[in-house]
């Protein structure tokens, strides 16, 4: 079995949630990492926001559940982050970052398991 995590990292601006989205060679994504089998997927989540993102705390941090991938050997645990509005550093395969609203962030990601995981964190009470 195949565990990795994706993480939606997201602050609020006004009120109202902004997500940070990353980019590499497929478009606009969520952060996703891969959970090495000495690590614990709460520990590599937080490990990859950090590589990704060069984000250097959080307020809160949390697991909302598993998303299943259709070949029945790999899934994807979800976190969310909410940290303090920042400037961050693309890492990890990751060329240009972007915090934007709801809205904006689901049309620009590129994969569907993305905008899954971004609307579960969107429709979770604070």
């Amino acid at each position: 079995m195949d565990c990795s995590v994706k993480i939606v990292v997201y602050a609020k601006n006004s009120g109202k949630k902004e997500f940070l989205l990353s980019k590499n060679e497929k478009g606009w994504r969520i952060i996703r990492g891969t959970v090495d089998r000495k690590e614990q997927p709460y520990t590599a989540g937080i490990n990859e926001a950090k590589k990704a993102t060069g984000i250097s705390g959080f307020k809160r941090y949390e697991y909302l559940g598993e998303i299943h991938w259709d070949d029945g050997r790999s899934w994807d645990d979800v976190f969310s982050m909410f940290v303090e509005k920042q400037e961050t550093r693309p890492g990890n395969g990751y060329k240009e970052q972007r915090w934007v609203g709801y809205a904006e962030a689901l049309a620009m990601l590129t994969q569907e398991s993305d905008k899954k995981v971004l609307r579960m964190v969107n429709s979770k009470p604070e």
